[in-house]
């Protein structure tokens, strides 16, 4: 709905598969966040609205949430510690490198009141906390702009297509060179009607 304080989602008829991969491509203001806030519940619903969602979720936001506390709790998020889900969790955010940064490792006391990290360590502490969590469905809100092109690689070919396997995962993405390689693409223009596989989508009107 036009007007910069209301955002209106309309004739949309989603349904995600349980261990889809799934892209949301579309112009900078076309909805693809707000998408993410209606799974989330985050936005009003109107006439006919229905949101069901098959298990737990874990969310990674644009503006990754960090608490002043060490680097392991931001992870944890007071869940019980597991070393090897832990471990797993810091290789698969691509995080094992930067505690060698850290001058107390995990125990780094980071937000607010600690060590200011940058914007794709901000993402990638978030990521690993959402990996750690053993969610069934992840939101992705476009976590691949905040790092650089060799961890965005790892982050998509290694965590999202190989150790989430058997997950959801929905990826609000502005890298076209990844949504090829998703299960299916949803293109934020004007409406979900045309949504498929890359080789589906290539040559729709929207795509030029």
């Amino acid at each position: 709905e036009p007007g910069p304080e209301r955002i209106r989602l309309s004739n949309i008829n989603l349904s995600i598969r349980r261990g889809e991969l799934v892209s949301v491509v579309g112009r900078y203001g076309s909805g693809k966040t707000s998408l993410v806030n209606a799974v989330l519940g985050e936005m009003r619903e109107g006439g006919g609205s229905a949101v069901r969602l098959g298990g737990s979720l874990a969310y990674v936001s644009q503006k990754p949430w960090i608490v002043s506390d060490t680097l392991r709790n931001n992870v944890l998020f007071g869940a019980p510690f597991d070393p090897d889900r832990y471990a797993a969790a810091l290789h698969f955010a691509s995080l094992k490198a930067d505690l060698d940064s850290l001058s107390r490792g995990d125990a780094t006391l980071i937000g607010e009141r600690g060590c200011t990290l940058s914007g794709g360590q901000r993402a990638r502490v978030s990521l690993a906390r959402a990996l750690y969590s053993g969610a069934d469905v992840l939101l992705l809100d476009d976590i691949l702009s905040a790092v650089d092109a060799h961890v965005a690689a790892f982050l998509f070919f290694e965590t999202l297509k190989k150790h989430l396997r058997g997950r959801t995962v929905l990826l609000i993405t502005h890298a076209l060179h990844f949504v090829q390689h998703t299960d299916r693409i949803l293109p934020r223009h004007l409406t979900l009607a045309a949504q498929g596989t890359f080789e589906q989508l290539k040559h729709h009107p929207f795509s030029n």
